[in-house]
């Protein structure tokens, strides 16, 4: 049995200015971004099937998941970035740092650490061995690290945990 769906499908930019959620746009389900002055939410163009969106510290990026990769796209509209694959698609989540840092979920259910402009991943934490699946990332303030659950697979059991970049 795998861990229970949770999913985060709502963002708020970090100066209150908008908010992005998953909805169904025609027959595809994609992100749509709605300013806070605006009646009407507009599509993120390159965000179909996305999942978890997050804005980063700056609110001039958003990330999200989609097809088993870490994305960005510019929050004003552009064309998508993939910042790093074997990104958990049944219970995703991001979390962009202030230093910059952008942590996921991986497979097999362990903590992903990635620098906002790409390049190398790292594994930061895996609770494998405590038959737990790392779930749901929020940043920590000041780029000081990531606090993260962890489940047992059938979510009777769910602990938090901090993964501080000082240590």
């Amino acid at each position: 049995s795998g861990l229970m769906m949770l999913q985060r499908n709502v963002a708020i930019a970090p100066d209150g200015s908008a908010i992005v959620y998953r909805t169904v746009v025609g027959e595809q389900v994609q992100l749509v971004r709605k300013p806070r002055d605006e009646v009407t939410a507009i599509p993120v163009a390159g965000t179909e099937g996305a999942v978890s969106p997050f804005f980063s510290p700056d609110g001039a990026w958003l990330g999200f998941l989609a097809e088993g990769s870490l994305r960005k796209v510019p929050a004003a509209g552009g064309a998508p970035l993939t910042l790093a694959d074997s990104a958990r698609m049944d219970n995703p989540g991001g979390a962009w740092g202030e230093d910059g840092s952008v942590y996921f979920v991986g497979v097999p259910y362990d903590l992903r650490r990635v620098d906002g402009d790409g390049g190398e991943v790292q594994v930061v934490a895996s609770l494998v061995e405590l038959r737990r699946g790392i779930v749901t990332p929020w940043p920590l303030p000041h780029g000081r690290g990531v606090l993260f659950s962890a489940s047992t697979p059938d979510a009777a059991e769910i602990d938090a945990y901090v993964y501080d970049v000082r240590r």
